[in-house]
C-alpha cells in the first residue's frame, strides 16, 4: 500500500466513542509548536460501511479476539506478546484469492464468516487500508504487501492481478536460490516497517515457491502526553514474584473508566481520536488468563459501549516497555479452523498443477510505548511450497498498571483492533 508520510500533535483528551462530541469539562491541552507546526488538524469521522462489509468487520473483530487467546494458551506463560491480527488478516486475504474448494470455504469462513463473496473481502479490505491511512493527519498507518515468487515457476496471472488491484502488492519474481534474495525480501520487510522488523526470513526454504508478506506500521502520539519529568521508578508485580523498579510515566487527569468484576478498563486516544490504546488491567487477584478467556467480539463492543459512562479524576500510572515479538502461527491457525491451508489444499488459483500448500506463517512484531506516544510494527510472511461528563469534580480513582495487563490498538468506528498484546512484564 502506499506510504502516506503523517505527522502527528497534541490536541485535547477524550476517550468518547463512535465520534461523539468530547465532554464539555475535558479541557484541550495547548499543543507542542514544535510538534503541531502547520500540521492541519482533520475531524475524525467513522468508515463507511456496506451491510456485507459490516459482517466482515464483525468476523475480523471475532478473529482478532480469537486469535489472541489462542495464541495465548499456546505460548510460555511468562513470555510477553504482541501479534497483529489485521497483518495476518490481510495476508491471508491475500491468499484466498488463490484458494479453492473446500480451501477457500475455510478461508472465506475465518475471514468473513462464509456469508460474503470474495470481491466482497477483497474490497473490504481495500476500503479499510485506504480509510485508515487518511483517517488522521496527525497519525501514521501505512500498509504494504508483496508476492515473491521463485523464478520460472508458474502463477496464473488472475492471481497477481487480483492482489495488486485490491491490496497494491508488489508481484517479485526471484532466484530463491541466490544469497542476494535473502537480502532483498528483508530489506523489504526492514523498508516498511521503518526498520522496527529488520529482518523476516533466517534462509530461504529450499522448497519454498513463494512468499505472501504483509506489513503494518503504526506512530501515533498521546492526544494527551505524559510529561517526561513526572516518569519515575515504580514496582511492577511480575507473574513469577519478581517486582523490578520500572520507569513509571505518571499523568492526573479527568477520564472514563470502566470497572468490572474480572478488570478495569482505560481507553487513551492518539491523534484525532481515529486511533487509540485500549488498557484493560486485572482485578487485584484476577489471572490475565481470566480476563483474556472472558473477552469475545460481542463483549468487547459492549465494553466499548459502556466505557463513556463514568468518569473519574484519574491517577494514571503506565509504565514504559518495549516488545519485540516473534511467532509461528501455523498450530493456532489449525486450532482456529484453517487445517486444509497446510495439507490437503486446493491453491489451483494459483497453479493447478503444483499441489501447493503453506508450509509455515510466521508473525513478528514490535511496540514501543513512551511518554509521547506508540510506535508499532508487523511483518506477516505465509510460506508456500508444492505437495461523557459533568461540571462537578468526579470520584478519585487510580489507575495504576503495576502488574501484567491488555492492551489494544483499535481504530475507533469499527472497534478493530489492528494490534492486540500481553505484557507480563515490562522490562
Amino acid at each position: 500500500m502506499k506510504n502516506f508520510k503523517l505527522y502527528l500533535c497534541l490536541a485535547a483528551l477524550a476517550a468518547c466513542q463512535g465520534g461523539k462530541e468530547p465532554a464539555e469539562d475535558i479541557r484541550p491541552v495547548e499543543p507542542d509548536p514544535e510538534v503541531v507546526q502547520d500540521i492541519p488538524y482533520i475531524r475524525r469521522v467513522d468508515i463507511d460501511l456496506t451491510e456485507g462489509e459490516k459482517l466482515i468487520a464483525q468476523q475480523s473483530r471475532i478473529f482478532a479476539f480469537d486469535l489472541l487467546q489462542t495464541v495465548h494458551r499456546n505460548e510460555d506463560s511468562q513470555k510477553n506478546i504482541f501479534i497483529s491480527p489485521l497483518s495476518l488478516n490481510l495476508a491471508l486475504l491475500m491468499l484466498n484469492n488463490g484458494a479453492a474448494g473446500g480451501t477457500q470455504k475455510e478461508l472465506e469462513n475465518i475471514l468473513g464468516g462464509g456469508t460474503v463473496s470474495n470481491e466482497t473481502l477483497n474490497t473490504f479490505a481495500q476500503k479499510m487500508v485506504k480509510a485508515m491511512q487518511e483517517l488522521d493527519t496527525r497519525a501514521v498507518f501505512e500498509s504494504a504487501n508483496s508476492i515473491w515468487i521463485r523464478k520460472d515457476f508458474p502463477v496464473l496471472e488472475l492471481f497477481k492481478e487480483t492482489n495488486r488491484q485490491y491490496y497494491e502488492a508488489e508481484v517479485r519474481n526471484e532466484d530463491f536460490a541466490l544469497p542476494s534474495t535473502l537480502g532483498l525480501i528483508n530489506g523489504w520487510v526492514e523498508e516498511k516497517t521503518h526498520g522496527k522488523v529488520p529482518q523476516i526470513l533466517t534462509g530461504i526454504d529450499p522448497s519454498a515457491l513463494m512468499y505472501l508478506i504483509n506489513t503494518l506500521y503504526f506512530k501515533g502520539l498521546w492526544e494527551y502526553p505524559f510529561a517526561k519529568e513526572a516518569t519515575v521508578d515504580k514496582p511492577f508485580y511480575n507473574p513469577d514474584g519478581s517486582t523490578p523498579a520500572l520507569p513509571t510515566m505518571h499523568a492526573v487527569r479527568t477520564d472514563h473508566v470502566l470497572q468490572t468484576e474480572l478488570f478495569s478498563m482505560m481507553e487513551l486516544p492518539f491523534g484525532n481520536r481515529a486511533f487509540s490504546m485500549v488498557i484493560l488491567l486485572p482485578n487485584e487477584g484476577v489471572s490475565l488468563d481470566a480476563v483474556l478467556e472472558s473477552l469475545n467480539a460481542e463483549t468487547w463492543e459492549q465494553y466499548l459501549a459502556d466505557l463513556p459512562k463514568k468518569t473519574y479524576t484519574v491517577n494514571l500510572q503506565l509504565p514504559r516497555f518495549t516488545i519485540e515479538y516473534e511467532k509461528t502461527l501455523n498450530d493456532d491457525l489449525k486450532a482456529l479452523g484453517l487445517p486444509a491451508i497446510f495439507e490437503n489444499s486446493d491453491f489451483s488459483r494459483i497453479n493447478a498443477d503444483a499441489g501447493l500448500f503453506v508450509s509455515s506463517v510466521l508473525q513478528k512484531t514490535f511496540a514501543q510505548v513512551d511518554e509521547t506516544g506508540m510506535e508499532g510494527a508487523a511483518a506477516t510472511l505465509i510460506g508456500m511450497v508444492g505437495a461523557n461528563i459533568n461540571e462537578e469534580v468526579p470520584p478519585s480513582l487510580d489507575f495504576h498498571v503495576n502488574r501484567p495487563f491488555l492492551f489494544f490498538i483499535k481504530e475507533q468506528s469499527t472497534g478493530i483492533p489492528f494490534f492486540s498484546g500481553v505484557v507480563k512484564h515490562p522490562d
